[in-house]
């Protein structure tokens, strides 16, 4: 296996096609445009390229859209959480809270459209000079100079060994955890074959997980603030249960993981048998298929 170069152009070129002009954009393009950045910034960086001018200045040039793009991702997967609870007696905060929600949509789907509006131009023309660049640099694969694969293996296994910390996870850490998961996801998926690695299979297990509880975390906190009529409110008490429910869950398969792809072992010659993490052997494989 080695590096998947038409899965790297595609997904430039599908972020280049959905910032062509358009009036809207709907919560499948939202979810395109964040993905796809995404990878394009984990892609860049796994391949050396981050210090470029171009790519240095498309990274900074979408970054502001890949938040606007979060934000609105966030109305349209709250919305769809709210409307799975059906609670007899409290329609009226249901609705109010879904009108809440539609409103927010909304608005920010306006700042996004006036946003692509003012940047596309020049972000379409230099992500296709990227696309060039990355077109160049993986098919030189007979320069014995071109590091391409192994700075993206050593990328992906330093990603990994961050999956360590913190050594104890949390309310407080789970959220910044996932980001650490989502980045390895992305510099693994350069591999050829990467949907038959183990290992990738359950980062996106894990990174689900994590996603849905937060979701649902920043939707109870949302509408604590607005459904403001006291303790009693039956609505905010389902979001709560099924906030404290996706937080156990994510929470446990993140520990599974990390026991399954880090075991601890003990450091050799450590007089106060401190531990350490290795990465197990699906994570070796998963990595170490970038480079071969």
């Amino acid at each position: 296996m080695s590096l998947d170069k038409n899965r790297l152009l595609k997904s430039v070129s599908k972020l280049r096609k959905l910032l062509k002009k358009r009036k809207s954009i709907s919560p499948e393009e939202v979810h395109d445009v964040r993905t796809h950045t995404r990878r394009f910034e984990a892609s860049i960086e796994a391949l050396g390229l981050k210090s470029r001018g171009n790519e240095k200045r498309v990274v900074r040039d979408l970054a502001p859209l890949r938040k606007r793009a979060g934000k609105i991702r966030d109305m349209d997967v709250f919305t769809a959480c709210a409307s799975t609870v059906h609670i007899e007696g409290e329609q009226d905060c249901a609705v109010r809270l879904l009108e809440h929600l539609g409103t927010k949509r909304y608005r920010r789907a306006k700042k996004m459209m006036r946003q692509i509006g003012k940047d596309r131009q020049v972000l379409r023309q230099r992500l296709k000079r990227s696309l060039a660049h990355i077109d160049r640099l993986l098919s030189d694969t007979k320069n014995a100079k071109n590091f391409a694969p192994t700075d993206a293996m050593a990328t992906a296994l330093q990603l990994s060994s961050r999956l360590k910390t913190p050594a104890r996870l949390g309310k407080g850490t789970l959220h910044s955890y996932r980001l650490k998961v989502k980045e390895l996801r992305y510099v693994l998926q350069m591999a050829d074959a990467a949907e038959h690695q183990k290992f990738i299979d359950k980062l996106s297990e894990v990174k689900d997980a994590i996603g849905e509880w937060h979701d649902w975390d920043e939707l109870s906190g949302i509408a604590r603030e607005l459904l403001n009529h006291g303790t009693g409110c039956k609505l905010l008490r389902e979001l709560k249960a099924v906030r404290d429910s996706k937080y156990d869950r994510a929470l446990l398969l993140a520990n599974e993981m990390r026991n399954s792809y880090l075991p601890w072992r003990a450091n050799a010659g450590n007089s106060k048998g401190r531990q350490a993490r290795r990465l197990a052997r699906p994570v070796v494989i998963a990595t170490s298929a970038i480079a071969e």
